[in-house]
């Protein structure tokens, strides 16, 4: 299965030629559709350390949720079902103290588990614990949650 249409992401490897998802990534921004790749490489480049990656959504009309790389904004890309009032960005309890949980297990010195931003890395939190299919938009929830935002 592949990942949603309409979703562009960019990608920047830490070493120029870095192999994942079935490709050598560059040392300079790469921009491709997401769909390019099946939602398991595209987890996958995600989680790297050794990528930087940004998404953006290419479809006109549809933006991104605030805050959020991966374009949780779209309900669609997350393969929930508006009409069946399903709302992604709601959370539910038990996934987000997992999230919370693997956040606390972060090793604050580790440049390699927080964004430039000082948010945690997804893939960080993955290998850390929290719910293998963690997304940004799961990581910035639960984020603002414990700062107060």
């Amino acid at each position: 299965m592949s990942a949603p249409a309409g979703r562009r992401i960019t990608v920047t490897a830490r070493r120029a030629g870095f192999r994942r998802g079935g490709r050598a990534w560059a040392g300079t921004p790469t921009t491709v559709a997401a769909s390019e790749f099946t939602r398991e490489q595209l987890a996958a480049i995600e989680a790297e350390p050794m990528l930087i990656v940004t998404s953006e959504h290419a479809r006109e009309g549809v933006d991104p949720a605030p805050g959020s790389e991966d374009g949780a904004g779209d309900p669609a890309a997350l393969g929930a079902d508006p009409a069946a009032g399903s709302d992604p960005a709601a959370g539910d309890p038990a996934r987000d103290q997992a999230i919370a949980a693997a956040m606390d297990r972060l090793d604050p010195d580790d440049s390699a588990h927080y964004r430039a931003d000082g948010r945690p890395e997804v893939g960080a939190l993955r290998r850390a614990g929290a719910p293998p299919d963690t997304t940004a938009a799961d990581r910035d929830r639960v984020w603002a949650a414990i700062r107060g935002d």
